[in-house]
């Protein structure tokens, strides 16, 4: 995937912060810059400290079709279960409906680091990420 972006408008920044994050089993809304209080008691007793949620849905931030997103996804979540990190299904929800909901994940105990290469592996601008007591924050990539 090729690495190189545009610079971050305004305009993209405020669309993926205008989006729910919802994890759907169990389920949690999670919304960039909000902490989630029923997370943070759930990471708590699974023993869990980070996370991130991620997709490899619309690479660049261009809408792609379905079939590519489909096989661009399972080559995702096959990356993240080779290297052993737990997953939960979640979808990003945006507010406005000029954007098709993505399917994505939540992905357990991954670090900064590894979520950012992750998102670039896979042509992501950014991937939402967080920790225990954690407000979620947008890394771009």
């Amino acid at each position: 995937m090729d690495d190189s972006f545009e610079p971050i408008d305004q305009g993209l920044r405020t669309a993926y912060q205008a989006t729910t994050y919802r994890v759907q089993s169990p389920r949690f809304d999670l919304r960039i810059g909000q902490v989630n209080l029923a997370l943070d008691q759930w990471l708590a007793a699974a023993g869990f400290q980070t996370w991130c949620i991620i997709t490899a849905y619309h690479p660049g931030s261009k809408q792609r079709s379905e079939k590519e997103n489909e096989l661009a996804q399972g080559k995702l979540m096959q990356t993240i279960d080779a290297a052993g990190f737990p997953r939960l299904p979640a979808i990003n929800q945006p507010d406005a409906p000029d954007w098709p909901p993505e399917p994505s994940m939540l992905v357990l105990q991954c670090s900064q680091e590894q979520a950012l290469q992750w998102a670039k592996d896979f042509g992501q601008r950014a991937v939402v990420y967080g920790g225990l007591t954690q407000a979620p924050e947008l890394l771009w990539t």
